[in-house]
């Protein structure tokens, strides 16, 4: 975040305006090219599905592509899968021994263990990852696995997965469809399309609207809703979802994602031909979400890069992208084997090194005890460019004495002007002007006692006061106490007292207006994200929008830690940190708080994933751990390999049932972590094992390809989106598929 100089201030070290490089031209389409179809297969409750469309729906035949039941339905209709009594879909369970980049490996591997095990042994192409995955036994239960897993794991093979799988299918299920009165027609075919009656109109399901057509047809056991739209139509529905606008507003990182998203979909189309469409709608392939979720932002983006996607030596490349790499991503390998590629490589999500704009504010601001232990900074400094106090809050001692009634009336009465509410109570005096007759004049002003009496049931009160000088509270006035105790507004002091019948100090009783005007969200800190300083004026984006506002002579600059502030007699301020500030009536910027809990250089340092903390038992790992293996008592967990990036590519996890390797992307998946990007610290017990293990970590994702939240950073620092893609995909071209 960010703090701002005025011109009476020392020159603070001016950041030129950023002007966005020229994009390179994309390389033609060939000759003929044009935009193809894509078939989702959407993630629908498998037994039924839900259907409307606001103009009418069409449930037409597959090949004759004739209405079935009805011409035309107007209301809602359902297709439901028949099965016969008796027939439920059920897992099976697998171990997975390995996993080849080519069919030619998984059938070598797959001999060898023909003749080690008796166990059938199925080898499958794994359309997610492009790979062939090398599968034995068939299990009713994930249990009944073991013995097979300790037989591999006793001839050489570490790393094991108990895999599941949908059971094969009985080739007995058909198609119902319902409608609103719960009549029903049974077909004879094996899939349905419906669509819309009005043309460009879209079709709900399950209450969620989307683009195209709609088929529904029987996969296994099973009924699966599959979307058939243009591709540049698909792509609306993803990139929202895939990097939300309304967090990361910059245009160029959102094109820069519509075209990772576009060369994901060109690159993997066909991945689940068998089962009848080109990919699924979930963080499994990339996420969809139809119609409902288009906006304004990502729609630009999708159109002004429209055909444009990827590409390395003639094709398209496979663009993994990740949500925050936290500082650095990796090489694809080292996550995922069969993704040896030249431009998945791991590189930095680091600006170069630039000089930060310095801010220079007074150096008088005061950090100053409220009298109950609750320090107010900040807070001090707001209130006076409020209007509310006078010069006078920035010398220390004079906050520190006790407030005269008088003098603290004049904040009040300027308070009540910028809160909208309050007033001094009609024939209020004050006697010694005590902490009691101050919790009687808030509860005055403001009108709460009846909101007193409803949020606090007399049998409650006796909790909320539990100082101990509680007892010396009158009874008629314990619920007005416990009501600005639970708020918030009072606090007791470090030693666990109210001092209710004491004066308050002068702090004390700012900090009450601070915590009441918040309260009602008066005081106007606006929020945006540092660009650069341009001829003494602060220039901020927030939601898109660029502004830029001059800066007021010695302002109040503060750093905040977790929830914590601090004056800053300056601030350096690199671009794309976010700042709060408080315009004054001219329009200059007189204060500002900087968040500076996650500062750092970072491109994706504005992720609250940045970095992340996480502690299980022993117990609860083992339970995470055994939902992908049964490792039996678990004993440790080591990190062994890492990548370029610093993740950890190999662990070994040891229990009573031996040790087992993970390596790659298995490795958060099973223990239920973030990122591959930690470390490891145990607890231990009185008898050498370990009781709880905690995992400290960056980022969030897989750490691959684009970073998302990176290319965010670089977009708000004026990177274009084709210097976004050229950064985190090595040596890659643009092409215009079509």
């Amino acid at each position: 975040m960010a703090s701002l100089p005025g011109p009476a201030a020392a020159a603070p070290q001016e950041t030129p305006p950023q002007t966005a490089p020229a994009p390179s031209l994309p390389v033609p389409p060939p000759p003929g090219a044009v935009a193809p179809d894509v078939r989702i297969g959407l993630t629908t409750d498998p037994l039924k599905a839900r259907f409307f469309g606001a103009g009418g729906l069409l449930v037409l035949h597959p090949d004759k592509m004739t209405p079935l039941w009805k011409p035309r339905f107007e209301e809602a209709v359902v297709v439901v899968l028949d099965l016969p009594k008796g027939v439920v879909p059920r897992p099976v369970f697998r171990v997975q021994a390995g996993s080849f980049s080519s069919e030619t490996e998984a059938d070598a591997f797959k001999d060898r263990l023909e003749r080690l095990v008796p166990d059938p042994v199925l080898v499958s192409f794994n359309p997610d990852r492009n790979s062939y995955r090398v599968r034995v036994g068939q299990f009713e239960r994930r249990e009944d696995a073991a013995p097979l897993t300790d037989r591999l794991l006793g001839e050489g093979f570490p790393e094991l997965w108990v895999a599941e799988e949908a059971a094969p299918a009985s080739g007995q299920a058909r198609l119902r469809l319902v409608d609103s009165r719960y009549y029903s027609q049974v077909t004879e075919v094996k899939s349905i399309l419906i669509r819309s009656a009005l043309p460009g109109g879209t079709v709900e399901v399950d209450g969620e609207p989307y683009r195209g057509t709609m088929e529904v047809r029987i996969l296994g056991d099973s009924l699966k809703v599959i979307n058939q739209l243009g591709i540049e139509e698909y792509l609306r529905g993803v990139v929202p979802n895939e990097m939300g606008p309304g967090v990361y507003p910059e245009m160029e990182a959102l094109k820069a994602q519509a075209v990772a998203a576009r060369t994901y979909i060109v690159a993997n189309r066909g991945q689940y031909s068998d089962s009848g469409f080109d990919i699924c709608d979930s963080s499994a392939c990339q996420v969809y979400r139809g119609f409902g979720t288009e906006h304004p932002l990502t729609n630009q983006a999708v159109e002004e890069t429209a055909g444009i996607i990827a590409g390395y030596n003639g094709g398209p490349i496979k663009a993994l992208y990740t949500s925050t790499c936290g500082g650095h991503t990796e090489d694809g390998a080292n996550v995922f084997s069969d993704l040896k590629l030249p431009y998945l490589k791991g590189v930095d999500c680091y600006p170069e090194v630039a000089p930060p704009s310095v801010l220079v504010g007074r150096d008088d601001l005061p950090v100053t005890d409220g009298g109950s232990g609750t320090l107010l900074s900040s807070e001090l400094g707001l209130l006076y460019v409020s209007g509310v106090v006078g010069e006078e809050v920035f010398r220390k001692k004079h906050l520190q004495e006790e407030a005269d009634p008088a003098e603290a009336l004049i904040w009040w009465r300027k308070a009540f002007g910028l809160i909208g509410a309050g007033s001094v109570p009609p024939g209020f005096r004050f006697g010694e002007g005590t902490v009691l007759e101050w919790s009687r004049f808030m509860m005055a002003a403001f009108g709460w006692e009846e909101r007193a009496k409803l949020a606090l049931d007399p049998r409650d009160i006796p909790y909320v006061l539990s100082a101990r000088d509680s007892d010396q509270i009158p009874s008629a006035d314990a619920d007005a106490v416990a009501f600005l105790l639970k708020a918030g507004i009072l606090t007791p002091y470090p030693d666990d007292t109210l001092r209710i019948h004491g004066r308050p100090l002068r702090a004390a009783v700012l900090g009450w207006i601070f915590r009441i005007a918040d309260r009602y969200q008066s005081i106007d800190l606006r929020k945006g994200i540092f660009r650069g300083l341009e001829s003494g004026s602060v220039h901020v984006v927030n939601k898109g929008l660029h502004e830029t506002f001059p800066l007021a002579p010695a302002p109040c600059l503060y750093q905040s830690f977790r929830g914590r502030s601090y004056p800053a007699p300056t601030l350096a301020l690199a671009v794309g940190d976010p700042l709060s500030f408080h315009l004054n009536a001219a329009g200059q910027v007189d204060a500002v708080v900087l968040d500076a809990s996650n500062r750092g250089a970072a491109d994706d340092r504005s992720s609250s994933f940045y970095s992340w903390e996480v502690r299980y038992t022993r117990q609860e790992l083992e339970d995470l751990v055994r939902k992908r293996m049964d490792v039996g008592r678990l004993g440790d967990v080591v990190a062994g390999r890492r990548g370029v990036s610093g993740r950890v590519t190999q662990v070994k996890i040891t229990g009573s049932r031996g040790t087992f390797t993970l390596n790659g992307f298995r490795i958060r998946t099973a223990l239920g972590i973030r990122e591959n990007l930690f470390t490891i610290e145990r607890q231990v017990d009185p008898g050498g094992g370990v009781r709880a293990f905690t995992f400290a970590g960056k980022g969030w994702g897989h750490g691959v390809g684009l970073c998302q939240v990176g290319a965010y950073g670089m977009a708000v620092r004026g990177e274009t989106f084709d210097r976004i893609l050229k950064h985190y995909y090595a040596d890659i071209e643009l092409v215009r598929a079509y």
